[in-house]
C-alpha cells in the first residue's frame, strides 16, 4: 500500500483568509479615519472588528507557517493525516470516509471514527480538549488539489476494507 502523495496546504486559503482580514482592518481604518465613533454601539463594533481582523490574519500566518515547515495531508501503512499538525487517525479506528457539502462553496471529506476508538484518538489529538469528537474533517480550502486529494483516499480506503475482509 505504502505512502500516497503528500498533499500541501493550499495558498489559495491562505490568501483567502489574509485578505479577508485585512479587508476588515480596512474597515476599521475608514471607521476611525471618519470619526464614526459616538457610542457604546461604536466601540463594541469596534470590538467585533478587531476581533474578527485579528483571528483571520492569525488563521493566515498559521497555515502559512505551517506550509512552510513543509506540513502536509497524507496517508500511509499507519493511517490518515486529519490536520495542519500532521496528527493522525489510525486505519483500524476509521469507521467510515464520506465527503460532505455544507454551504456553497465549503467542502470537506469527514472521517468518521469508532465508538470504541474516540476517546483513545481524542486524546491523541485533541490534547486540551474535554470532549472527544464523532468525526473529524478536513476542509478542502485547506488542501491543494483537494478532489485529488479525496478521491485517492476513498480508493485507498477501499482497498483497505476490501483487503480487511479477506
Amino acid at each position: 500500500m505504502g505512502k500516497s502523495k503528500r498533499y500541501k496546504i493550499s495558498m489559495l486559503g491562505i490568501c483567502l483568509f489574509e485578505i479577508t482580514g485585512l479587508f476588515f482592518v480596512l474597515l476599521l481604518v475608514m471607521k476611525f479615519r471618519n470619526g464614526d465613533v459616538k457610542n457604546i454601539k461604536d466601540y463594541f463594533g469596534i470590538i467585533v472588528l478587531i476581533i474578527i481582523s485579528a483571528s483571520l490574519l492569525y488563521y493566515c500566518i498559521h497555515f502559512l507557517k505551517r506550509r512552510i515547515q513543509g506540513k502536509c495531508f497524507f496517508w500511509d501503512d499507519e493511517g490518515v493525516v486529519v490536520d495542519v499538525d500532521e496528527n493522525k487517525i489510525y486505519w483500524h479506528e476509521i469507521e467510515k470516509i464520506t465527503f460532505s457539502k455544507g454551504g456553497r462553496r465549503a467542502k470537506s471529506t469527514i472521517i468518521d471514527v469508532y465508538a470504541h476508538y474516540r476517546q483513545e484518538a481524542g486524546s491523541r489529538i485533541e490534547k486540551r480538549q474535554t470532549w472527544v469528537p464523532k468525526s473529524y474533517s478536513i476542509e478542502w480550502m485547506h488542501v491543494t488539489h483537494a478532489k485529488e486529494f479525496h478521491q485517492s483516499l476513498m480508493e485507498e480506503w477501499g482497498k483497505r476494507q476490501k483487503k480487511s475482509l479477506l
